[in-house]
């Protein structure tokens, strides 16, 4: 077959980025359309307590996908704003349904390729009104991604994060995190467990019923926290490669020739840490700081001459 055949042709598809089938994808072709939602009808079957019956359709015509809302209970989101009416969607636009992620792509795949359907014994009613959970791999979808599109139509949601570089659960209601806790960091304060969340970029992610949290910690709308958090994330990548990188231990200057009382309460706890743990991410896990706060004091504390590199 001569290359850019039509077997080679690309056609727009929904991948989906979250539950059982993730990864799968529904491939279209002009004049198709298909319908989405959890009754076993369904041409595109949804297994989930907040997916309507028949939820969302997608049809193409004249080489453009769109979608409509079919009067679900709790609406069809297309990069964080609802669907009225028909909604062209591009490639890369990810649409929302339900707590299941949905992206446009473009495929090779057959016209007509669908996820298998699921056991029919999935889809009773019982089975799914109470099945509130999407799971997804996060080089499909960012933690900053998710956290728009979940806070965008305003979703109450717990977001559960699991990473080689630790464990995140944000808990997210009327588009504000109301807390956010890392196994790693049990005593840090949620903001500095947000922005450690953020940086989570291999894993899994998990979404699931919302659930008020013991303590409400923050207070504060999703999208000024990303945009501070994607700040100070880009700060401390910067600053990263200015510090001692890992196997390379701080030390105390010895002799300490610069004088302690210039320092504040805060760099003298840091200080103490960079003496005690040796270690710059297990001072950065220690400190009540941010990430971004603790490097930069760790570096003006070697700039200073109060710490070495080894």
């Amino acid at each position: 077959m001569a290359a850019g055949g039509a077997a080679d042709k690309l056609r727009f598809s929904l991948r989906l980025l979250s539950g059982q089938n993730r990864g799968s994808e529904c491939v279209f072709d002009n004049s198709m359309e298909i319908v989405v939602g959890r009754a076993n009808a369904a041409d595109l079957i949804l297994v989930e307590g907040m997916v309507s019956r028949r939820h969302a359709r997608f049809a193409m015509q004249s080489g453009q996908l769109c979608v409509n809302d079919l009067g679900s209970t709790n609406g069809t989101f297309v990069n964080g704003e609802k669907v009225r009416g028909e909604h062209a969607l591009d490639e890369g636009d990810r649409v929302l349904i339900g707590t299941s992620i949905l992206k446009v792509v473009r495929s090779r795949s057959p016209k007509g390729t669908r996820p298998p359907p699921p056991d029919p014994a999935q889809i009773s009613d019982d089975q799914t009104s109470s099945r509130h959970r999407a799971t997804g791999d996060l080089q499909d979808v960012s933690v900053p991604e998710l956290l728009e599109t979940f806070s965008s139509n305003k979703r109450d949601a717990v977001l559960e994060v699991s990473s080689p570089a630790g464990e995140g659960v944000i808990t997210i209601a009327g588009g504000k995190v109301e807390d956010c806790v890392v196994d790693r960091l049990p005593d840090a304060p949620p903001k500095k467990a947000l922005l450690r969340t953020l940086g989570f970029s291999k894993g899994t992610y998990a979404v699931r019923r919302y659930r008020k949290p013991t303590s409400r910690r923050l207070d504060e709308p999703v999208l000024e926290l990303l945009v501070d958090g994607l700040f100070k994330l880009d700060e401390l990548e910067v600053l990263r490669q200015k510090l001692p990188q890992k196997g390379k231990p701080l030390v105390l200057a010895k002799p300490l020739v610069s004088s302690l009382s210039a320092l504040d309460e805060a760099d003298l706890d840091t200080l103490q840490l960079a003496y005690n743990l040796g270690d710059v991410d297990e001072v950065l896990d220690k400190s009540p700081e941010t990430d971004a706060e603790a490097a930069e004091r760790l570096l003006a504390l070697l700039d200073g001459g109060y710490l070495r590199r080894r």
